[in-house]
């Protein structure tokens, strides 16, 4: 069972397949990369989670309420962290969490989400790893200064087990096409050189 065993090798494969179909909402076709390796770092590499919420997506009235359609109203409190901007550092909370089904509920869910306006770089950059990453600090997601970063991180310790031998080249291809479309921001430029160990461009 996929909820039994998850792996990052284990849900990559699964969200390949499955991307682009029903499984996921509008059939979205989700930067299958990408949002693996949030999941392993929102996971601390699938050791902490609950309810097979891979993403720590938070409770909400319309959730609870079963506004969302595919909501099964369930959610659980559980301890989190998060970065406080008056007081410039992390605080410790217990906040709700949303608890699905199986994995597939919940990458349901995370596909609806980032079908929201906010999102929309994340969306459209389904082929650009680094250019999604921007696009989920762009629409919001985490209140971490140093979310993108350690997301780049993640994504070059993760290279070569899911991207194969050519796992730099890869992430580097990636890198030039996000700054072709003007995706990030200086200190991404610097983030993602550094996490790859090649020059910072100009």
């Amino acid at each position: 069972m996929l909820d039994q065993n998850l792996s990052t090798e284990v849900l990559y494969k699964h969200l390949k397949s499955i991307n682009g179909t029903k499984t996921l909402h509008h059939n979205m076709l989700l930067n299958v990369y990408g949002a693996v390796v949030q999941m392993a770092h929102e996971t601390n590499f699938f050791r902490n989670y609950v309810g097979n919420n891979l993403a720590g997506i938070k409770c909400t009235e319309s959730w609870t309420s079963g506004k969302i359609p595919h909501s099964n109203k369930t959610c659980t409190k559980a301890p989190t962290k998060e970065w406080d901007d008056v007081k410039k550092k992390f605080v410790s909370l217990s906040l709700g969490f949303r608890m699905y089904n199986t994995v597939d509920h919940f990458l349901y869910d995370y596909s609806y989400l980032l079908q929201a306006s906010r999102y929309k770089t994340a969306r459209l950059n389904h082929d650009c790893v680094y250019g999604f990453f921007a696009g989920l600090l762009k629409g919001g997601w985490a209140t971490d200064p140093w979310y993108y970063k350690k997301l780049c991180v993640v994504a070059a310790m993760l290279g070569p087990k899911l991207l194969g031998a050519k796992w730099h080249n890869v992430l580097v291809n990636s890198f030039s096409v996000a700054r072709e479309r003007n995706m990030l921001e200086q200190y991404m430029i610097k983030d993602t050189a550094e996490s790859l160990k090649i020059p910072i461009p100009a």
